[in-house]
């Protein structure tokens, strides 16, 4: 493939044609590029900056081990919401509003109340349908609170790997 078929996310990867796409970008015949042209070489080169690709070696590698903790953090961090139990209690006077079938398809306790998880089929519905202003807000609290005893050291590992990639 020749390097301007390739997506500048690629070749931002690359420091070999990262250093070429940078002094090229620099020439004369650059900035006689049309505009789709000009566009590829700056985002190319943007993309390179972006990477760390002007980074000594030995800042360049501290540089990627960061980049692939961020990643393994947000990783862990969508498993964790996506393996989230969270739920509450509720009567079924309460769930006004939301569909029957909604309401048929959520477990019942010994009590008789409904237990309204913060998955898809039973959020969207209680938030967007239900008549009582306290469910909905029971509901919200408890969707935005999943998983932040687990994530949240995630949450600030992460931040202090972005300021140090800044």
């Amino acid at each position: 493939y020749p390097l301007c078929a390739l997506p500048p996310r690629l070749l931002s990867l690359r420091k070999d044609a990262f250093l070429n796409i940078k002094q090229f970008s620099q020439t004369e015949e650059a900035k006689n590029l049309n505009y789709e042209q000009k566009r590829y070489v700056d985002e190319t080169v943007r993309a390179g900056k972006r990477n760390g690709l002007l980074l000594a070696e030995v800042d360049l590698e501290e540089f990627k081990k960061n980049k692939k903790r961020m990643s393994e953090l947000g990783i862990d961090f969508r498993g964790c919401l996506s393996e989230d139990t969270s739920h509450f209690y509720a009567d079924e006077k309460d769930l006004s509003g939301v569909p029957a079938d909604v309401i048929e398809s959520m477990e019942k306790n010994e009590a008789g109340k409904r237990k309204v998880t913060t998955k898809y089929p039973h959020y969207y519905p209680v938030i967007k349908k239900c008549n009582n202003p306290k469910t909905r807000y029971l509901m919200e609290k408890t969707y935005q609170s999943r998983c932040v005893k687990e994530n949240t050291p995630r949450i600030e590992e992460l931040i202090t790997l972005r300021q140090k990639q800044a």
